[in-house]
């Protein structure tokens, strides 16, 4: 039968071995770590400079849908919304923008007598760049039109202000969700009883594509 031999002593103060060993592989894994997380950083950063917001002298072409309601003299019923706008960057912030947009509204109680709106909207976005996502804010002048039946019509001005963010699917296109309102205390012409100054909110989701 063999005997047990025990492991060679080792100096004194000397480390041990396994010691070297262990943490030689600690301080591997910690470098591959940290070589990970740093790639990590470097290909999100990547990525948001692929998709950024558009860029100076750049083109962003927009089509939305959506509700839109109008108060005036009473209150009118949900409107369906369809719209067009388009926008060029002056900086990466900020951008000029117009757009256009028209909507139906239909009383539930009274199926013969609609209106229907219109309006044209030219300003000012100022963006922010969060890797895809890309808050914003929009002021702008807004010209009204109102029409129900064949007699009353209505136009008038006044201020738009839009909240809403896009996130970027790409660096061409993005989707996103407005909320706008506008208030329109300057009437040019009214030939019925549509009410004056009236206020207009919209909500609607948007799909874009930027001009590169």
């Amino acid at each position: 039968m063999g005997r047990f031999l025990p492991p060679p002593a080792s100096k004194p103060g000397a480390p041990l071995a396994g010691c070297r060993y262990n943490r030689a592989v600690l301080h591997g894994l910690h470098s591959a770590q940290t070589r990970v997380a740093l790639a990590l950083i470097v290909a999100a950063l990547g990525a948001g400079n692929l998709c950024q917001a558009a860029a100076e002298e750049e083109w962003q072409l927009g089509l939305s849908a959506g509700a839109a309601a109008v108060s005036a003299q009473g209150d009118l019923p949900l409107g369906a919304l369809l719209g067009a706008d388009a926008q060029r960057g002056l900086t990466d912030t900020w951008a000029l923008r117009g757009s256009i947009e028209g909507a139906r509204h239909q009383a539930a109680s009274d199926s013969s007598n609609a209106t229907s709106t219109a309006n044209a909207t030219a300003g000012l976005t100022y963006s922010l760049d969060v890797l895809r996502v890309l808050p914003f804010a929009e002021i702008s002048l807004c010209a009204l039109r109102r029409a129900a039946g064949t007699t009353q019509r209505s136009w008038d001005v006044g201020l738009q202000t839009g909240l809403g963010a896009d996130y970027l699917l790409n660096r061409r296109y993005s989707v996103g969700i407005i909320a706008r309102y506008a208030f329109l205390p300057v009437e040019l012409h009214s030939n019925g009883t549509l009410g004056r100054a009236p206020h207009l909110a919209t909500v609607s989701l948007r799909f874009s594509y930027r001009l590169l």
